[in-house]
């Protein structure tokens, strides 16, 4: 991986970091323009590389210890290393700062902290597996101070039960939800409740009711994804939504695929819920859905048929979903 090639170089950058992080980068993401991490004194959006270089919070399942600071990428010994659980990273990152988990499957059910910047090393690399548990992969509730994000992992596996989902959204505002796929959870991929979000460049695929459902207020804008074939059969009863509104809500669905499902865009009791400008509605050509690959085949309509937001893109355009088509 590239993180063990270039360690040393990595090493000598988190040195002169640790002692430097406070008084020269203040990390944020910008909520409206721009969805990539920068650093402000300079105005620059940071790297991948730099993104892992300039984490305040490590995790990696396979040579961590929860008993570990967390504060380093590898262990050394003395009680320095990797958190091993994403959640006891979380629990220690400051706000506005980067938890960083290296690839690995995660079996956990994760409650983000207010502000925290979850960053996995990509959504083909790092998991994070419900198990078949009741509720939800990754809860966000009551953050509302800064920004917290959630980017660059697979969430799966969650059971049908009540109103749980992949990602649930709850009592928050200033959510950003980036570059994720989320798929075969047997309730709604997200479902948020009184919260305001974007969802940008994720692809939400092969979930059990809905794509996206809210309620109770909600506002929601959904750009750049692919909200595909969530509607799958349980207990006899066939249903499913690809994007859902109800009590009052909102869902700005902009240069989104909404296919497949029994309904694409529906609205219960009250609420705002149809396509927008550049959505389409048609098969976005996985390379294998059916084994849970859901990158681009050439030819997909998705290819070039999103919007910049100020993510690193391939072509004329963005790609809609999770994963840019590689040229």
């Amino acid at each position: 991986m590239i993180r063990y090639r270039i360690r040393s170089g990595l090493e000598l950058a988190r040195l002169v970091v640790c002692s430097f992080t406070l008084a020269f980068f203040l990390f944020s993401v910008v909520g409206c323009e721009k969805e990539s991490v920068t650093d402000p004194d300079h105005g620059s959006a940071l790297s991948e590389e730099e993104e892992r270089i300039y984490a305040t919070v490590y995790v990696d399942g396979s040579i961590g210890d929860d008993a570990y600071d967390g504060h380093y990428w590898t262990a050394i010994g003395g009680g320095v290393g990797p958190k091993k659980t994403i959640q006891a990273g979380i629990d220690i990152t400051p706000k506005r700062r980067i938890c960083y988990v290296a690839p690995g499957t995660y079996y956990e059910q994760i409650t983000m902290a207010d502000g925290v910047i979850l960053m996995g090393a990509g959504a083909e690399e790092t998991v994070i597996d419900i198990g078949g548990n009741r509720g939800y992969g990754i809860r966000i509730m009551e953050c509302n101070t800064y920004q917290t994000v959630v980017c660059g992992f697979t969430i799966r596996n969650g059971s049908c039960y009540g109103d749980n989902a992949g990602i649930r959204i709850q009592h928050s505002s200033n959510v950003l939800i980036r570059n994720n796929v989320i798929t075969a959870n047997l309730a709604d991929g997200i479902r948020t409740y009184t919260a305001s979000a974007r969802i940008v460049n994720n692809t939400i695929a092969r979930n059990g009711r809905n794509g996206i459902m809210t309620g109770v207020g909600s506002d929601l804008e959904v750009i750049n994804n692919i909200i595909a074939d969530n509607c799958l059969e349980w207990e006899g009863y066939e249903a499913g939504w690809g994007l859902y509104v109800t009590s009052g809500s909102v869902i700005n669905s902009t240069y989104s695929d909404v296919w497949r499902h029994n309904v694409n865009y529906g609205i219960g009791t009250k609420g705002i819920c149809s396509a927008g400008a550049g959505d389409i509605s048609t098969d976005p050509m996985f390379v294998d859905i059916d084994k849970g690959n859901f990158c681009l085949r050439s030819g997909s309509p998705c290819i070039d048929a999103g919007i910049d937001v100020g993510l690193k893109y391939n072509g004329a355009a963005p790609d809609m979903g999770a994963f840019e088509f590689d040229r």
